[in-house]
């Protein structure tokens, strides 16, 4: 979260795949130090707790899933392997969290979501996911508290799944708690997963891309505003201060739509670069968006617009996000956020 420390996983050369801590202050490489390398390979890398003085990443542990934590206080990393209790093993579709102080650790799969304990691994609450149903997107709200917000499992014969999504809160020493949202559409079963439900850095509002763009409640799924209606292409971003930023491909041109944390809408600017490929996110600076612009195998183009005047300030040709944007849940970092998760930028 400070952005000192990026978990770097490829292919070697030599053969084989290799997984690294990338120091950004002191510009250096260094060993995870792992036997095996399956450092949350294809399962969203290492996960960093807000604080900026933890990260994990899960590994094989026996036939189960332990924790391979890094201890960032320091000047170097001390790494140890902590086992989850009663852990199935990693597999695709897993997610990993951290509670902002990472103390915590949340690990959702196809059959349930549980809380454990960094330091001890021991599991200390848990809840069953429904056969159907599949993690979009999981935040914390709370030391021991967090929230995992699910949609339909698309079974591959099935156009349009059915129109609702879950909300399931799980905390030490209370009953899981699990809401029904009634949605305005059925999800597009191509970009159905992450990036319908995109949650704010503290899970109390979250957006659904359901027949357009609509903010709920964290807790209920209320719809608290409509931001768009009607389809489209959109993406979307959270601000540090609240605002959230919808951009909206308009023909060969981008839309950008800014709008109060309570949904009420501030600004609209176009810009001139074009729609294909479009992503948003991150706030490189307060008030401050990238916004990224072009296909796979287009020129590609990445600019910051400042949203207090809907200008270009800086134009970053050939840099485009590591991966196709809408697979990545993607949250800006904010306070209490105890997922963070950044676009890193590669120069083509």
């Amino acid at each position: 979260a400070s952005g000192r420390w990026l978990n770097v996983t490829g292919r070697s050369h030599r053969g084989g795949w290799m997984t690294f801590l990338l120091d950004t202050d002191r510009e250096r490489y260094l060993s995870m130090g792992l036997d095996r390398p399956f450092l949350s390979l294809g399962l969203g890398g290492m996960a960093f707790a807000a604080r900026a003085e933890t990260g994990a990443g899960l590994i094989e542990h026996g036939d189960g899933s332990a924790l391979h934590v890094a201890d960032l206080t320091g000047d170097e990393p001390r790494f140890t392997v902590v086992a989850l209790e009663s852990s199935p093993p990693p597999t695709f579709g897993m997610r990993l969290a951290l509670s902002p102080s990472g103390e915590m650790a949340l690990l959702t799969h196809e059959h349930g979501a549980s809380l454990f304990s960094v330091e001890s691994g021991r599991r200390v609450a848990t809840a069953t996911i429904a056969p159907g149903w599949r993690a979009a997107s999981t935040r914390f709200f709370g030391r021991a508290s967090a929230r995992v917000f699910l949609i339909p499992d698309i079974p591959r014969h099935v156009s349009l799944p059915r129109a609702e999504m879950r909300i399931l809160d799980v905390v030490v020493g209370r009953e899981t708690r699990t809401a029904t949202v009634s949605l305005a559409a059925s999800l597009d079963p191509v970009r159905a997963w992450p990036a319908f439900a995109r949650p704010d850095p503290t899970g109390a509002r979250f957006l659904t891309l359901d027949d357009g763009v609509r903010l709920r409640d964290g807790e209920t799924g209320a719809l608290l505003a409509t931001l768009i209606n009607g389809a489209g292409t959109y993406q979307t971003a959270f601000t540090a201060d609240g605002r959230i930023v919808v951009g909206e491909g308009l023909g060969a041109r981008v839309a950008l739509h800014v709008f109060a944390p309570d949904g009420t809408a501030q600004a609209d600017f176009t810009l001139e670069q074009t729609s294909a490929g479009l992503g948003v996110g991150p706030e490189v600076a307060p008030g401050h968006v990238a916004v990224h612009c072009g296909g796979l195998t287009d020129d590609y183009e990445t600019v910051v617009v400042d949203l207090s005047e809907g200008r270009v300030t800086e134009s970053l040709p050939d840099l485009r996000p590591r991966r196709a944007y809408w697979m990545l849940d993607s949250p800006i970092v904010g306070p209490g956020d105890g997922v963070p998760r950044v676009h890193f930028l590669f120069r083509a």
